[in-house]
């Protein structure tokens, strides 16, 4: 079994870097300007965190699939702390919406990993906290888990 995992308000606490517009939606410009190597290293581990970690005891496959577009930082806190066996992120410059992106990136690991989508999603489960990811991926056959349930 493969087990997926997002990181803000999934594994990771980093509401001390957010802000949200009056839709709801992320306050890109704020985020990326407190996306610093000392802001990153203050955020903090929610309880779905330990999950992955026990998970990665017991031998099974984890990874982080996260909306962010990574730097140096994230890798050293996310390894440090979460040390999952794959990672995927967001590509910079890319805007697509969450769930879309996240299924362009599921789909093109498992042709990687020479699986068929069908076959991809019988082995697979999803931890997410947003609902475009859920709706997507779950759409899509695959069995997502909301996080929110967890913190």
């Amino acid at each position: 079994m493969l087990y997926i995992y997002d990181l803000d308000d999934t594994t990771i606490d980093s509401s001390h870097r957010q802000r949200k517009n009056a839709d709801g939606s992320i306050d890109l410009d704020h985020w990326l300007a407190n996306n610093t190597p000392d802001k990153i290293a203050q955020d903090s581990l929610l309880p779905l965190a330990e999950h992955l970690r026990q998970r990665n005891k017991r031998g099974d496959e984890t990874m982080v699939c996260t909306s962010r577009q990574m730097t140096d930082a994230d890798y050293e806190f996310v390894v440090k702390n979460l040390n999952p066996i794959y990672i995927l992120h967001r590509p910079h410059g890319d805007n697509t919406p969450c769930g879309a992106m996240k299924l362009d990136l599921l789909t093109r690991f498992a042709q990687r990993m020479g699986l068929a989508w069908g076959e991809f999603v019988k082995h697979s489960v999803m931890f997410d906290d947003n609902d475009d990811v859920l709706d997507t991926l779950s759409q899509n056959g695959l069995t997502t888990i909301d996080a929110r349930k967890y913190s």
